[in-house]
C-alpha cells in the first residue's frame, strides 16, 4: 500500500521523527533508552545507518526538529537533565554537538527561513488559573514576542509553520476536543480549522495546501492519520493506517514519514 518500513522495531523505540532538509535522513527522538536516558539520533535511509547526536544523562527528550539549513537541531527536554541543565528548549549544533539553552517551553517549531522559532507554553495568570501563550523567538537576538494568548484552553498538542512562513497551525484543547487553529503571524488573525475532534501533531505540507495530523477519537481507541486542506474545506482519513504517531513530510512533499505500531 505504498508503506515502506525503514527501521523495524528500532531500539530504543522512536517517539517522534522529523525529516531532514537533506532528503535521505530522518531525525529520531527516543525517550526510553534505559536508566532514565533519552536520545536524539539520525537514520540514513539509504545506508540504514544510525548516528547518535545527543543523549541525556537523565531526563526525557520530548521532540526534536532540524533547522532549515540542516546545521542545527532544536531539542525539547521535558525533565531536568544532569548533562544539559534545565528542562526546556535547546539548540544543538550538529557538527560540534555543542548546546545552547533558549527558554522553558512546551512545544516549538523552526520557521522556514531559520530566523525564528515559534513556541507554545503554559503561563500562570494567578494561583488558580493558567493560559496558553504562543510566542516567537528571534534566533539571533533571543528576543521573545508574544503573538497569541488563550485563557480558555489548558493543553496544546503540536505546532507547525506554513512553508511560506506566514502562518502557524497548532492544536489546543481543554479536557475534551483538541482542535486545529491557524494564525497569521503578521495580522495575528486566528481561524479555527476543525471542530470537536482530538487532533495532535499537525504538520504543514511543503507544497502549502495540505496539513497532516493524527486524530485520537477517545482514550483507548486507535489513532488515525488524516489530511486536511489548509482552508479546512476537506478532511479525510488515510485508510489502512492505525496506531500512528508523529507524521513528518519529506522535503519534496511527496511522502509522509510516521511512527507506527510497535
Amino acid at each position: 500500500n505504498g508503506v515502506v518500513c525503514v527501521a523495524p522495531r528500532v531500539s530504543p523505540p522512536a517517539d517522534s521523527i522529523a525529516w531532514a532538509p537533506i532528503q535521505d535522513k530522518i531525525l529520531v527522538t527516543a525517550g526510553d533508552v534505559g536508566e532514565g536516558r533519552a536520545q536524539v539520533y539520525t537514520i540514513d535511509l539509504k545506508a540504514a545507518k544510525k548516528n547518535i547526536l545527543f543523549m541525556t544523562d537523565y531526563g526525557d527528550v520530548v521532540a526534536s526538529t532540524w533547522s532549515p539549513d540542516g546545521r542545527r537541531v532544536l531539542i525539547l527536554a521535558r525533565k531536568q537533565t544532569i548533562g544539559t541543565g534545565a528542562a526546556g528548549l535547546w539548540i544543538l549544533d550538529v557538527q560540534n554537538k555543542s548546546l545552547e539553552y533558549l527558554l522553558n517551553s512546551g512545544s516549538a517549531a523552526w520557521s522556514p527561513d531559520g530566523k525564528t522559532i515559534a513556541t507554545l507554553s503554559v503561563e500562570d495568570i494567578n494561583t488558580a488559573s493558567e493560559k496558553i501563550v504562543l510566542s516567537l523567538i528571534d534566533v539571533n537576538t533571543k528576543l521573545v514576542t508574544k503573538i497569541y494568548e488563550n485563557v480558555k484552553m489548558r493543553d496544546f498538542f503540536g505546532l507547525a509553520w506554513s512553508p511560506d512562513g506566514e502562518s502557524l497551525v497548532f492544536a489546543l484543547g481543554n479536557e475534551g476536543p483538541n482542535d486545529l487553529y491557524i494564525i497569521n503571524v503578521q495580522s495575528r488573525k486566528v481561524v479555527q480549522l476543525t471542530e470537536n475532534i482530538r487532533a495532535t501533531r499537525p504538520a504543514w505540507s511543503p507544497v502549502g495546501n495540505v496539513i497532516v495530523y493524527v486524530n485520537w477519537p477517545s482514550e483507548g481507541t486507535r489513532t488515525t492519520l488524516h489530511l486536511i486542506r489548509a482552508d479546512g474545506k476537506c478532511d479525510f482519513q488515510i485508510s489502512n493506517l492505525e496506531y500512528v504517531a508523529s507524521p513528518a513530510w519529506s522535503p519534496d512533499g511527496k511522502d509522509i514519514g510516521y511512527v507506527g505500531p510497535d
